[in-house]
């Protein structure tokens, strides 16, 4: 059976910014927000600002920014045989 994936929703990036204030380790937020630990390190990492911050509202909006930005056939390229 193949594995499902999911996008954060703004509801995990709350809870992500609740625990990392709170000092957890990326695990335990992982464990909390029920997505593996992965998952969290690349959302820090995406969406922290040049203070070293993460705001979940800011990494709300970059998200839906870069999702209306992406082009769906970027990653296909055309074979000429």
């Amino acid at each position: 059976m193949p594995q499902e994936y999911k996008h954060l929703d703004a509801h995990a990036r709350c809870i992500i910014f609740t625990l990392r204030a709170e000092g957890l380790t990326l695990r335990a937020i992982a464990a909390r927000a029920n997505v593996h630990h992965t998952t969290i390190s690349r959302e820090l990492k995406r969406n922290t600002n040049a203070q070293g911050g993460y705001c979940d509202k800011h990494a709300q909006k970059a998200s839906l920014s870069r999702r209306q930005n992406s082009n769906p056939y970027d990653h296909l390229f055309l074979c000429r045989c």
